[in-house]
């Protein structure tokens, strides 16, 4: 019967012209990470049996060195992979005659240089997201113990703010919405999902912290100290394309769900350039940092500079400096914000040291 049925399957698909499909191609792993020099086995296999001979091929590759083991015969096959030099490469895996679905077929393979500087890349991204977690919290503390927000300035909160809540949006769609992850697939067939459990905790722990020092700037003293209508202006427009975003993507086609969310990350970028310059004015204009956290600004320098640190052990562990010159945004962000810093710095311990004030006249 089963004979019977294979060939029911080879006139039909003479008949009609359209491929033969048996069976999906599947790898028993889409993601290989190798330490240079080793090598690893990656199995290849039809998801039902196939009733036909078929060659199995895979694609050119440029960190490994792939070969079928033993004497070819499948499936299943056996494949070999030697790691010959570090970085990142995918492999794909193709029949012939061409009788199945191969998009499965694939392994994502990251060659290492060293497992020491992976363990030590993976300590200092968890140690920047901590000292970015709690950047906020001597802020808080600094103005429950004074019961005052003079000398904040309130355009720094609600830039913040928006950028954070933002991000919280476009992580949370990424790390949960099918539809978003969906939609990033069809861009992105193989590749991964760019939101990890950290970053999703980080985002939305940030937003609610920001929206705490909100109500503080609300309920405690604040010298007359308002938004500034410059703040106002850009609030609106970030209001304004987002509302256009949302009307294009619920009630036409032109743009989806996943090109929505990055909208909303370019927002977020765009207030981290922006953020602290109106803090950096107001120590300027009061020749004062009293009521600016120094601690919040060390624990984003160190953020910033265990960021950049992070990328560049990650860029020579897997030879992958495209990661930083080929796409610059992270690692700019975080030198912006590491520069903002030793502004900061310098206006904290050297121009306006010991400087302090009773009277502070508002900032508007």
């Amino acid at each position: 019967m089963r004979r019977i049925n294979f060939f029911f399957l080879c006139y039909i698909f003479i008949v009609s012209g359209a491929p033969l499909v048996v069976g999906n191609l599947i790898t028993n792993t889409n993601d290989l990470e190798i330490l240079i020099g080793s090598t690893e086995f990656v199995t290849v296999d039809f998801t039902s049996p196939v009733d036909t001979e078929v060659t199995l091929n895979f694609t050119s590759n440029r960190v490994v060195k792939a070969s079928i083991a033993g004497d070819g015969k499948g499936p299943p096959w056996k494949v070999l992979l030697e790691a010959t030099v570090p970085g990142h490469d995918v492999i794909s895996f193709y029949t012939n005659p061409d009788v199945t679905d191969v998009s499965k077929a694939f392994v994502r393979v990251t060659v290492l240089i060293s497992r020491g500087l992976d363990i030590f890349s993976q300590i200092v991204g968890w140690i920047y997201m901590v000292a970015w977690s709690l950047q906020l919290y001597p802020l808080i503390y600094g103005n429950w113990k004074r019961k005052s927000v003079v000398g904040l300035h309130f355009d720094y909160v609600f830039i913040n703010l928006i950028g954070f809540s933002l991000y919280s949006v476009f992580n949370c769609a990424l790390y949960w919405d099918p539809t978003v992850q969906s939609e990033y697939f069809e861009e992105h067939p193989k590749g991964l999902i760019p939101v990890l459990l950290n970053d999703l905790v980080f985002s939305v722990h940030s937003a609610i912290a920001t929206s705490y020092i909100v109500f503080q700037l609300y309920i405690y003293e604040r010298g007359g100290q308002s938004v500034s209508r410059i703040t106002y202006c850009i609030i609106g427009i970030y209001f304004i394309v987002l509302i256009v975003s949302l009307a294009l993507t619920l009630f036409s086609s032109v743009l989806n769900w996943l090109q929505f969310i990055m909208i909303c990350s370019y927002i977020k970028l765009s207030t981290t350039l922006i953020k602290y310059l109106p803090q950096v004015y107001l120590n300027y204009k009061r020749k004062n940092t009293e009521g600016w956290s120094i601690e919040n600004v060390m624990c984003d320098f160190v953020g910033g500079i265990l960021s950049m640190l992070q990328m560049i052990v990650n860029a020579y562990n897997y030879d992958d400096w495209s990661s930083i010159f080929g796409d610059p945004t992270k690692f700019g962000l975080g030198l912006v914000s590491t520069l903002y810093d030793i502004v900061f710095f310098i206006q904290h311990f050297i121009l306006y040291r010991g400087s302090t004030r009773k009277k502070v006249s508002p900032e508007k």
